[in-house]
Order: structure tokens, then C-alpha cells, then sequence
């Protein structure tokens, strides 16, 4: 359960007297230089803290707020006005395979693979959930040869990677910000964040990510008299791919 605050009906009609946000709102349109402060400008706040007239209001960013943000649905708490109860549903399959092979009486071979798939879905609001999907994948593998008693080579290696895609979801879908006259949401999607006491709408770009890791590790081993000697090395390599696109706006 998580609670939050949303805005209201009256002050997407411009009305906020009885606002959350309980401080004035100053008109932009009677800024101008004090004459008592040079290099300062004052402005006049609107009367009543209501926002007249409403053609004042910017249509396209209230259609987005009453499209993708959530309406309140909670009453008696002096804090908050919405609520939101939805559950945080999640999916993980993970199974591993492994084999083990002689050749002959010196050589020896082995290679795994596992996989886990992860999704998962949180609700950011009641408009908005975000879903987490991943495919994560590890091979190693390994071949130990024994030249002689005394001297054994052994050679391992593995691939690792955990790709995954942050995705938002709005109930709404892109067909909102389109109506509201965005454009290219589908590849870049609006976000609008409004300043405290009202937060966001939990959308988001998508991320696809991926983090690709390489390893490979020859090493030998000679025994001589009472010393064991060891030589080899380990080269790894590890990248991290992630790209995302979007546009946000904070008004405050």
C-alpha cells in the first residue's frame, strides 16, 4: 500500500484556495521590476489563489494530468488523497544444466548453462505500473589435460549476461499524449512531474540494458620434487549496455 498525493479536480480547473500546495500563486503575467529593489522583479498573486481565466491553463498539460495521473479515491487523511492498494506481482523461473565427460585417461571436459527469467510488475500508482522483465544466461565451461603426472593444464572459460527492459505501463497507453497533441511518443514517451505536495506519474522511457561479461582462465600446474608450481592468468571482460529515450517536464 502506498499513499500519495494527487491533484484535485479544482485545481486542474485553476481553483487552488483550498490547495494541498497552501502557498500563493503569483501571476507570470504582472511580473515586473521593483522599484524598491533595483535589479529585482516583483509580481502580483492571484486573487483568491484561483487561476482565472481558465484559458490560462494550459490544456494539453491538464488533459495529460487527468489522463495519466490518478483521481483521489482517499478522504480523512490530512496528508494524502489517494491511495493506492494494487499488489507488486512477481515471476522467477530459474533451472541449470550440467554435463561431465572423460576422454580417455587424460582429458576431462565439462560445461554448464543456466538461465533465470524474471518478471516482474510494480504498481506506481493506479494508472501506471512498471514491469521489469530479465533473461539472465551463465555458460562456463572446462578442460583439464594431464601431460604427465607432474603436469596438468587446465583451461576455463564463461559467458555471462542479464539483459533486462524497464517498461512503464500506462492503463491509458501512448494514445493519451497523442490526443493531447505530443508527438513521437512511441519512441518518446512524455513524462510531466509536478513539485511537491504532487509528485509524478511513475512513467518512464523504456531502458533496455545489458551487461555481457566474458571470462577465460588457462592456467598450468608442474609439480617438481616438494615444490608445486602454478602459472596462468584470468582475462575478463565486462560491458554494460543501456539506452533509453524520453522527454520529462517538471513544473513547480
Amino acid at each position: 500500500e502506498s499513499l500519495y498525493t494527487v491533484p484535485t479536480a479544482a485545481e486542474l480547473g485553476g481553483d487552488f484556495s483550498h490547495s494541498a500546495l497552501n502557498q500563493p500563486i503569483y501571476d507570470p503575467a504582472t511580473t515586473r521590476p521593483d522599484p524598491n529593489n533595483p535589479g529585482n522583479y516583483i509580481r502580483d498573486p492571484f486573487p483568491n489563489n484561483i487561476i482565472t481565466p481558465l484559458t490560462r491553463l494550459d490544456s494539453a498539460t491538464v488533459g495529460y494530468i487527468q489522463t495519466y495521473f490518478d483521481k483521489p479515491n482517499l478522504v480523512g487523511n490530512p496528508y494524502f488523497n489517494a491511495v493506492n492498494t494494487a499488489p507488486v506481482i512477481n515471476n522467477d523461473n530459474t533451472y541449470s544444466i550440467r554435463g561431465d565427460e572423460n576422454l580417455g585417461s587424460k582429458d576431462t571436459l565439462w560445461f554448464r548453462y543456466s538461465q533465470m527469467n524474471v518478471t516482474s510488475e510494480s504498481p506506481s500508482t493506479r494508472s501506471v505500473s512498471n514491469l521489469d522483465i530479465m533473461h539472465a544466461k551463465n555458460t562456463g565451461g572446462g578442460w583439464t589435460h594431464t601431460f604427465s603426472p607432474t603436469l596438468i593444464m587446465d583451461l576455463r572459460g564463461g559467458y555471462a549476461s542479464r539483459p533486462f527492459m524497464i517498461e512503464s505501463l500506462p492503463t491509458a497507453g501512448d494514445a493519451g499524449m497523442t490526443q493531447e497533441g505530443f508527438v513521437n511518443t512511441a519512441l518518446f514517451p512524455i513524462a510531466i512531474s509536478l513539485s511537491a505536495p504532487w509528485g509524478g506519474t511513475g512513467l518512464s522511457q523504456n531502458q533496455p540494458r545489458g551487461n555481457p561479461n566474458y571470462s577465460i582462465a588457462p592456467s598450468l600446474t608442474w609439480i617438481r620434487g616438494a615444490h608445486t608450481w602454478n602459472f596462468g592468468f584470468e582475462w575478463v571482460s565486462q560491458d554494460r549496455n543501456q539506452s533509453g529515450s524520453g522527454e520529462n517536464f517538471t513544473f513547480n
